[in-house]
């Protein structure tokens, strides 16, 4: 019987027999009808050393292989079918009806690869929406592609998940999750369910991250070296599910071998610093997080989720401990196109006492938080924070409502995202607001409310005495009397607990005021 383990293995010895026989004519055909099982079925370094000896051999006549070659071996492959111009024909080209030609797919595929490794994720996701103009309609009952629309919804899945296009990411991964698929390529279907499960589970829906492993769990293995990388996947995903009890998430996490994560240490890096945090010590967390600042990472500052990742998990630190400075230093070095991003900024906004502008960045962010159910919350907690902090308990209320609609429910794990004075004030108003100890296990706030809000004018006001403006002129270029400046004042040293106005300078700064 043939199954996902004898499908590849079989695959690979009949590679290795002509291979050594020296039947180069056979090994070309067998990799160019079978590419991808050549390339997951042999050990990489193997695959390269064939690929080397054929190419060198003379066998390079075959335009395919010449391409693959290039995307494996570290050339342009966009270069080599450049030179080849229209001679994509060759034992691997498709059907006339099929969609996706190997070559043109390879090609986009050796320049997702190539940007990936320098740490530009976002570059790649330009580059692979050619992918799209090669497989227009995917195929759910027959593979007439040999598993290229599979593969390469895969690759798009992982390069918008580096890039931080998680809702892009899901799709994809959906796309390859129902592709029709060979038995020896099952593997990539469980990459996409795991990949999945990890955007779900750090920063999705959690039960819908169950669902995902329960359906990893149904495709066989293979013996791709490929399935270490898909397991390190699997298990920060059935970690970060398991935060109910964050030391043995923790645990989990420890236990991943660093060297089977790959391409997603971004969100292993994510999921270190949440689980940490849950288990009570963020500073913990800041500390197993800058473990990884000094590593050679595939990352460039500022591009991406791949490039943003450590500098908002800095940032969510620094605001835990009430350092809107080094936060918003932290946020601003950062992608300022990350959704996470605009909403770290709105939750720095609210810690500091500027609900409405929080309220203003989170009113943009409605469409993309809809389908990440975790991140809805946190938009959700930040907008319910803003209208408490402007007295409008109305709305609060209508918040809490909205959050508890939720499908299936608002969890108690998705409750103590919101500060100990919300939740108080949601379970005088709602019966079914999640309470008790469940919701207390796994409580780390987002932010903590400030009593104490300065208006407009008064951050106006602090603004021009940060300058070094005297009162005098403060009053003149704001158009009020001494009297109200002096009312503004006594208001802004009382919220801000300072005695002077160097003191309420200084702590305006610390908070990230100014």
């Amino acid at each position: 019987m043939l199954t996902p383990q004898t499908a590849l293995s079989d695959f690979v010895v009949e590679i290795e027999r002509t291979f050594t026989q020296g039947d180069a004519a056979r090994t070309v055909e067998l990799i160019e009808r079978h590419p991808l099982e050549s390339w997951f079925g042999l050990r990489p370094e193997r695959f390269h050393e064939i690929l080397e000896s054929l190419t060198r051999d003379g066998a390079n006549e075959s335009p395919f292989l010449r391409v693959l070659a290039a995307t494996l071996l570290t050339t342009n492959p966009a270069t080599v079918a450049d030179q080849l111009g229209g001679e994509h024909s060759s034992a691997a080209e498709e059907p006339a009806d099929a969609q996706v030609t190997p070559v043109d797919v390879l090609v986009v595929i050796g320049q997702l690869f190539k940007y990936r490794l320098e740490g530009r994720p976002v570059a790649a996701l330009e580059a692979g929406k050619a992918i799209d103009t090669h497989a227009s309609v995917m195929t759910p009952i027959f593979d007439r592609t040999r598993g290229w629309s599979l593969f390469a919804a895969v690759q798009l899945g992982l390069t918008a998940m580096l890039a931080g296009d998680f809702n892009q990411a899901l799709m994809r991964f959906k796309q390859a999750r129902m592709s029709a698929r060979s038995s020896a390529l099952a593997f990539l279907a469980r990459d996409a369910c795991a990949k999945a499960a990890v955007i779900e589970a750090v920063y999705g829906d959690t039960e819908r991250a169950r669902t995902l492993l329960e359906e990893a769990d149904g495709i066989a293995r293979t013996e791709s070296w490929a399935e270490p990388t898909i397991d390190a996947a699997y298990a920060i995903a059935a970690a970060m599910v398991r935060l109910s009890e964050p030391k043995e998430a923790v645990r989990m996490l420890e236990a991943i071998p660093l060297g089977d994560i790959g391409e997603i240490w971004p969100f292993y890096v994510a999921a270190l610093h949440r689980a940490y945090a849950v288990a009570g010590n963020p500073q913990d967390s800041a500390r197993r997080v800058a473990k990884f600042e000094h590593l050679p990472l595939p990352a460039r500052e500022g591009e991406g989720f791949t490039g943003s990742v450590m500098l908002l998990c800095s940032a969510a630190t620094k605001i835990s401990v009430g350092d809107g400075v080094a936060a918003r230093d932290a946020i601003a070095k950062a992608d300022q196109n990350l959704l996470l991003t605009k909403l770290v900024t709105a939750i720095l906004e609210l810690q500091v006492g500027r609900p409405k502008e929080a309220l203003r960045i989170t009113a943009e962010l409605s469409e993309h938080t809809r389908d990440l159910r975790q991140l809805q919350v946190w938009r959700l907690s930040v907008i319910a924070g803003s209208y408490f902090l402007l007295g409008s308990i109305d709305e609060c209320r209508d918040v809490f409502e909205f959050a508890l609609d939720l499908p299936g429910g608002l969890r108690p794990d998705e409750a103590a995202i919101f500060p100990v004075q919300l939740r108080e004030l949601a379970e005088e108003m709602f019966e079914q607001w999640p309470r008790g100890a469940e919701v207390d296990v796994t409580s780390v706030e987002l932010y903590v409310l400030q009593q104490q809000v300065l208006s407009e004018r008064e951050l106006e006001v602090l603004r021009s005495l940060a300058a070094g403006y005297t009162r005098e002129e403060i009053a003149k270029s704001h158009f009020i009397s001494m009297n109200t400046l002096k009312a503004h004042l006594r208001a802004i040293y009382r919220k801000l607990g300072a005695g002077s106005r160097a003191a309420a300078v200084l702590e305006a700064e610390r908070r990230g005021l100014i």
